[in-house]
């Protein structure tokens, strides 16, 4: 079973960026602490291919790719400590809401090789959203909900 920590891991890897917070009214109000500025904003009325690609590859150059582990990670796969093939159907947008979905589902992978019990949904920003951290301070701010049962 997936455990707590992978669903924080994919939420730090996979999305950073300053998302909207909604008042009483409905109303899209933006939080930006003062001294900071607006990176990005997306309010995943469709999947926008100019800030994500879905999986750990870019969509544009597959040889630009996350992978943690040589040996035991792959095209669909980080490293041996996931238990989630990463497949693109398991990433889509509803309703205004990213949905990085994880099945309990049989799957033979082929990148890498193996039988997998889960199934799971990843975004990636590899060579669309840059900043440094190391020359400018930034603020995350994210709007998410967990399904804990």
């Amino acid at each position: 079973m997936l455990n707590s920590n992978f669903y924080i891991y994919i939420l730090f890897l996979a999305l950073f960026f300053l998302i909207h917070v909604k008042n009483n009214d409905n109303e899209v109000t933006i939080f930006c602490p003062e001294g900071y500025e607006l990176l990005l904003r997306d309010e995943f009325d469709s999947f926008n291919s100019n800030h994500w690609s879905k999986g750990l590859t870019n969509d544009i150059d597959d040889q630009i790719r996350m992978i943690w582990n040589q040996h035991t990670g792959g095209r669909h796969l980080l490293n041996d400590n996931y238990a989630g093939y990463i497949t693109d159907q398991n990433t889509f947008v509803e309703n205004g809401q990213l949905i990085l979905q994880n099945k309990k589902e049989t799957i033979q992978g082929v990148d890498p090789v193996g039988t997998f019990e889960y199934t799971t949904g990843w975004i990636n920003s590899l060579q669309k959203i840059n900043f440094n951290g190391t020359q400018k301070v930034y603020t995350l701010i994210l709007g998410v909900n967990f399904p804990w049962r």
